[in-house]
């Protein structure tokens, strides 16, 4: 064969090969092109699998049950510093009272005293109990939505809705939700889901929380990214809902209710819980004294045994600080409504009898005790705006005898020849911890001889 027949054959073959490799190239990249489509179909297909969506929403569930068990047994609070906390306050600066630890939850407190009005600072008005002797609070006006002054004590309960406020509960958990899934979500290798060479991330989700009278609805939105090698990122935002069956919207009524009623009306008792118009069958108020080393502070627990988050009831805890008692008008023996005195009309010698009135906002047994006329000295009436100190013997005072420091109840004799005239003498109740409310209580004495008929 001729040398230049071989070098023909050589530049032929070298074109085949070519074209044939050329042809290859492009077969594979035709056909690959269908199959790197299919592979993310069928990625994509699997966020749809009943796996992973159980697998999701047992994320959720879980975050949406611990949220929940956390904020009501912190008063409505989840702190700052507490994983998963939306809001700005501190355990110490939420609520003026702070927040003391009990049992492991960091219990806030809810109702502390009225700044500006304190017995020892500030005495209560009066105004207008004399006119109305049933009600030993009657300057107070109680409205069952709002605790503001002149109201005995402040509330600090957070809202419930986002819409009544910042840092309410809805948004609180809302943000608790997204943080505790996006941590508890864990997909693994490329296969472990798709079972091809995609991975699936996901990204922060989004929650929405529905607060009913009968349940608690968590909706979450969860960006999960499908990427591969050789193939552009595709996010596809995947919907996941859990309910759980807790009474939480009328409970949060119930227990806004016992909040309001303790700061505002201090003669409700709160073992009269249910006589509230919030009341539910299953509802519970458990009150545990005392809880700040002698300062009569109470843990109060609220419970609804028909409402459970997992395995345990609902419950919302908070403290309620110690607040001063209210003293009434003090009602005696011929008082008037129309004037601030204890008109008295006496013969000779006869006994007037004094029944004070007063309750605590913490059920705490109070002590009355009276002072000035008629325990430290009498007074001799000798002209208008004129009288005389006179002493006194220890038999003749109020506390002896007939005084009883549990009801208050006291009586002294009067006397005509010594006590006509206009006098002044003060009572004091007084909880276990030295808080009281003090008045002071006007007696005018009168001689029956100076009225027609009168002996």
């Amino acid at each position: 064969m001729k040398r230049g027949q071989v070098t023909l054959f050589i530049v032929l073959g070298i074109i085949i090969l070519l074209v044939f490799l050329f042809a290859f190239y492009l077969v594979a990249n035709l056909s690959g092109e269908p199959l790197e489509a299919q592979k993310l179909v069928v990625a994509k297909s699997k966020l749809q699998s009943e796996s992973l969506r159980y697998y999701v929403e047992s994320c959720v569930k879980k975050a949406a049950n611990d949220g929940l068990m956390l904020i009501s047994n912190q008063g409505g609070f989840i702190f700052n510093g507490q994983p998963g906390s939306s809001i700005s306050c501190t355990e110490t600066s939420c609520t003026p009272g702070g927040m003391i630890t009990i049992e492991g939850w960091k219990t806030p407190y809810l109702i502390t005293p009225n700044p500006v009005l304190v017995p020892q600072a500030y005495p209560y008005l009066k105004f207008p109990c004399a006119a109305n002797m049933s009600w030993p609070y009657c300057r107070y006006n109680y409205d069952p939505n709002i605790t503001i002054s002149p109201f005995i004590a402040v509330s600090s309960l957070p809202y419930l809705y986002k819409f009544e406020g910042e840092d309410s509960i809805q948004e609180q958990l809302e943000k608790y939700i997204e943080y505790k899934t996006n941590e508890c979500i864990d997909f693994g290798g490329v296969t472990n889901i798709t079972g091809i060479p995609y991975l699936i991330q996901s990204e922060m989700p989004t929650a929405n929380l529905t607060i009913t009278a009968y349940d608690l609805r968590a909706t979450l939105k969860l960006p999960l990214k499908i990427s591969g090698e050789g193939s552009y990122p595709v996010i596809e935002v995947q919907e996941y809902e859990v309910i759980l069956p807790v009474r939480y919207g009328h409970f949060y009524s119930f227990v806004r209710d016992i909040v309001n009623k303790e700061s505002a009306d201090p003669g409700f008792d709160i073992n009269d819980y249910d006589t509230l118009g919030t009341y539910w069958p299953g509802f519970f108020v458990h009150v545990q004294p005392d809880k700040n080393s002698g300062g009569g502070d109470d843990l109060v627990i609220i419970r609804d045994d028909q409402s459970f988050i997992g395995q345990k009831m609902l419950e919302f805890r908070f403290i309620r600080a110690n607040l001063p008692p209210v003293l009434n008008y003090t009602r005696g023996s011929g008082y008037s409504n129309s004037s601030d005195f204890i008109i008295y009309i006496v013969g000779e010698a006869q006994r007037l009898d004094v029944v004070p009135f007063a309750v605590d906002p913490n059920e705490d047994v109070l002590q009355y005790s009276y002072a000035q006329w008629g325990q430290q000295f009498f007074e001799k009436y000798i002209g208008p705006g004129q009288s005389q100190a006179l002493p006194i013997q220890g038999h003749e005072k109020w506390m002896k005898p007939g005084y009883d420091p549990i009801s208050g109840a006291a009586y002294v004799i009067v006397n005509k020849t010594r006590d006509l005239g206009k006098h002044k003498f003060s009572i004091k109740a007084e909880d276990p911890t030295f808080m009281y409310d003090l008045q002071t209580a006007n007696i005018s004495v009168w001689d029956a001889a100076m009225f027609t008929g009168s002996p």
